[in-house]
């Protein structure tokens, strides 16, 4: 027979070698005389192989690795890269490595050039003139020894497809599977078996006769054991009367069947198949009794199960069924499931059962998926999102096919509050970036405002003009507040709270916000946990709460306020996906307004979302509380009631520490202090202009040198030039690759001993806390005014020049005078 003979052209390196291709033997010859490649293939063409020629060690190396070859005939010397250096780079590539090559040559034939040619990777180094015959018998060998290779692979192959199948039937197996070794242990438990007996992976090595004979091991002797005498004369045991015990020494009705070891397999012992069959003998005096059995198993089923037979019609149905969709059993049975169907899927669905009616496996019990996904009709018309298993079994009456469904409407609640959860946190995001900007814009109005009322004129009429300025600033201000302590993910200073301890607080913070035709009760329990919490959130979610309590009854009613502790069950955690077991301080906010309607409760947590008249309400007030809450690791429930109410529940963990006496803030307001300045120079460093300008303005009138910088580099300079400032005011984003931080370490290695107090429009959470830096570092929030600012940068410098202060002290006083 004439080998195929194939060229390099012939093959598209854009595309990989068929299938076919990949278990046939095949030899490369690699000559870059024409003449040599055209004997030698003439040399091998009787063999049984397929010959692929190529002039050149690179083609042979790219042909290599899209084509698999038996064996590499090669000339030693060929133009650009020769067969040594073929060799090499073949043995260097994973891919290529264990293709055996031989080198042909009429070159020379000292030593050194046979040394060269084994060194670099080559089987065999022949050289010509070379006998024909010789030359096919040496090549034969190498065929026959990848036709073995392949064999050994497919016979591999098979082996692992054989083991996986085995394991899928003994893992997906209906009954109890134990394998047994000759001494009477257990050697194989199947999940089954581990279920029936109660027992774990730990039975293996166990024996097996307490399992068949009880703990009271009536029969000591293996040897004399009917499983043993059916090892030693090879016949099956079968037992369809008897018990079994579990672990724990409970008796259970079972039949088993016992298959020793083939005697030539060399391996003594066998595999025992049981299952328990307490049920089936209980009804197996009378159908009535089975149904019934039968019918207690799905009615103590917590999913639907259908009955089904091949036709696709209802025979049987459970109650947990009937509640999914509504339907009774008069409603189902005798019916067809396609009108369970929503009417678009019914193609689709009723095509996929004919082919598995029609498929061998049903035959075999086999499962249909772990859980089919799609969805049928409530009997409203309304379609549940449902998984399906399905199994079938031959009976003497057909094909029957079990159909599990599952409800998914938990799974899909949790979905949602997970979307929900990052939905908000992409809206955090994004309000803490308007409310940054936002914030350099206020303290651009709030200083040239308060530079306009430091002007030497006294028209009443202007400054009462400019106070109106002034405090609509302020409400934006709050405003912008809000919008940070919603884009923040964590408190910023959290203490360890006992609400009961400031109860006073919270009666006149609640008690200031409610009309006279409110009644206000605030109930405590004793033996209050304490909780760790920031005040000023639990502040501004209280006020939140009670507020829309409030507008939710215009005419008057009564507002309830509980603390008590509570333990949330993982039961209940299930139910709500937002919270997790364990210890809870709850809060309870209770109103007799008007309600909440079913449509609007799953956006009430919503930014932005509000049933107010848009001038009455900013729609941030319940987001608020559910940051708040999330900041604090707790959970927010409201449950509420059309015309009756609603109660707004919030369960903050449980702290074990003492609490710390710690008062919730004071209501913003007007404070007057006096304004002192000095002659110290100052590194002013901000990107906006303006607020630069502003900020300026503010310092020089105060007395004070002021330098000014755009970015962190320009900050840079002035440092490097200016060995006499006393202090650095930055913003902390900044463009140019530099940040405020940055910039002040950079100040404190230059200039031991400088003050730094470092301003932002963003929440406490972009600073970074972990810096080395940041116990010598005060932060004042923007926006600020011109007292605010003298006041700090002030004390500042007196505790920079007072170094007895600590700096831990220092920092704590700055924070509060800011």
């Amino acid at each position: 027979m004439n080998s195929p003979v194939q060229h390099l052209s012939d093959f598209n390196p854009g595309e990989p070698s068929n299938a076919a291709d990949s278990s046939r033997t095949s030899i490369l010859i690699v000559d870059d005389n024409i003449a040599n490649l055209a004997a030698t293939e003439k040399s091998l063409r009787k063999l049984e192989a397929t010959i692929v020629t190529v002039e050149s060690g690179k083609e042979a190396l790219a042909l290599c690795l899209r084509k698999r070859f038996s064996v590499i005939l090669m000339d030693v010397q060929m133009h650009t890269m020769d067969g040594f250096e073929t060799a090499e780079a073949l043995a260097q590539n994973e891919d290529t490595r264990e293709i055996p090559v031989i080198f042909l040559t009429a070159v020379s034939k000292d030593e050194h050039h046979y040394f060269k040619g084994y060194q670099s990777g080559a089987v065999d180094y022949i050289t010509k003139p070379v006998n024909p015959d010789i030359l096919a018998a040496k090549v034969s060998v190498f065929l026959k020894l990848d036709k073995q290779r392949l064999e050994m692979n497919r016979m591999a192959d098979e082996l692992k497809a054989v083991n996986f199948r085995n394991n899928l039937i003994l893992n997906g197996a209906a009954m109890g599977i134990l394998g047994v070794d000759g001494s009477g242990k257990i050697n194989f438990v199947n999940p089954t078996a581990q279920n029936l007996l109660q027992g774990s992976p730990d039975l293996i090595g166990l024996s097996l006769l307490p399992f068949l004979d009880g703990k009271q091991d009536f029969l000591t002797d293996w040897g004399r054991h009917a499983i043993h005498r059916s090892c030693c004369e090879q016949t099956e045991l079968n037992c369809t009367d008897t018990s079994m015990y579990d672990t724990n020494g409970n008796p259970f009705a079972a039949e088993y069947t016992f298959s020793p070891m083939p005697a030539d397999s060399g391996v003594s012992g066998g595999v025992m198949i049981f299952q328990n069959v307490s049920q089936r003998k209980t009804a197996a005096d009378e159908l009535q009794k089975s149904e019934e059995k039968f019918r207690g198993f799905l009615e103590n089923s917590s999913d639907g199960i259908l009955i089904l037979n091949e036709k696709g019609d209802i025979t049987v149905a459970n109650s947990s069924f009937e509640k999914l969709t509504g339907y009774q059993q008069e409603d189902l049975v005798g019916h067809s499931m396609k009108g369970l169907i929503p009417a678009r899927f019914v193609r689709q669905i009723m095509r996929r059962w004919e082919a598995y009616v029609a498929s061998p496996k049903r035959l075999q019990g086999v499962q249909v998926g772990e859980g089919l996904e799609l969805s049928i009709l409530h009997r409203n018309g309304n379609e549940i999102s449902v998984k399906v298993r399905l199994s079938s079994m031959e009976t003497g009456d057909g094909l029957v096919l079990c159909a599990i469904i599952m409800d998914r409407t938990a799974e899909n609640l949790m979905n949602e509050a997970l979307r929900r959860s990052q939905r908000m946190d992409a809206i955090g995001e994004f309000t803490g970036g308007v409310a940054h900007d936002f914030n350099n814009i206020l303290a651009i109005i709030l200083g040239n405002i308060e530079l306009l009322e430091y002007e030497e004129f006294n028209e009443e009429k202007v400054r009462a003009r400019l106070s109106v300025i002034e405090k609509s600033t302020q409400r934006a201000s709050q405003l912008t507040s809000q919008l940070l302590r919603f884009s923040n993910r964590k408190a910023t200073t959290s203490v360890t709270t006992n609400m009961n301890d400031i109860s006073s607080q919270i009666d006149q913070i609640v008690a200031g916000t409610l009309t006279p035709k409110v009644t206000f009760t605030h109930t405590t329990s004793e033996d209050l946990w304490s909780t760790c919490i920031d005040p000023g959130d639990f502040q501004d979610a209280l006020l939140n709460l009670v507020i829309n309590a409030r507008d939710a009854m215009p005419n008057g009613g009564q507002l309830k306020l509980k603390t008590a502790n509570v333990k949330l069950s993982a039961n209940y955690c299930r139910q709500n996906p937002d919270a997790k077991p364990g210890d809870y301080v709850q809060l309870s906010v209770t109103d007799t307004g008007q309600g909440i309607s079913a449509d609007i409760m799953p956006y009430i947590f919503e930014p932005f979302f509000s049933t107010k008249e848009e001038i009455k309400g900013t729609g941030l007030g319940l987001s608020m509380v559910y940051g708040f809450i999330r900041r604090s690791g707790g959970h927010i429930k409201v449950s509420t009631t059309l015309g009756v109410g609603t109660t707004a529940r919030l369960y903050l963990p449980r702290d074990r520490r003492e609490p710390e006496h710690t008062a919730l803030a004071e209501p913003a307001g007007a404070t007057t202090t006096a304004i002192h300045g000095g002659n110290e120079t100052i590194l002013l460093v901000d990107d906006e202009t303006d607020l630069l300008e502003v900020a300026r303005s503010s310092l020089e009138s105060l007395g004070y040198r002021v330098l000014t910088a755009t970015d962190g580099p320009e900050a840079a300079e002035q440092l490097a030039a200016e060995p006499l400032i006393s202090m650095l005011i930055s913003d902390v984003v900044m463009p140019g690759g530099i940040s405020g931080y940055q910039v002040a370490a950079l100040a404190m290695s230059t200039h031991p001993g400088i003050s730094v107090l470092l301003t932002s429009g963003y929440t406490y959470e972009g600073v970074n806390v972990d810096d080395p830096v940041h116990d010598n570092i005060v932060l004042l929030p923007k926006p600020y005014t011109k007292s605010q600012l003298a006041a700090l940068v002030r004390q500042q410098l007196d505790l920079a020049s007072a170094p007895a202060v600590s700096a831990a002290a220092a920092a704590d006083k700055a924070s509060q005078a800011s």
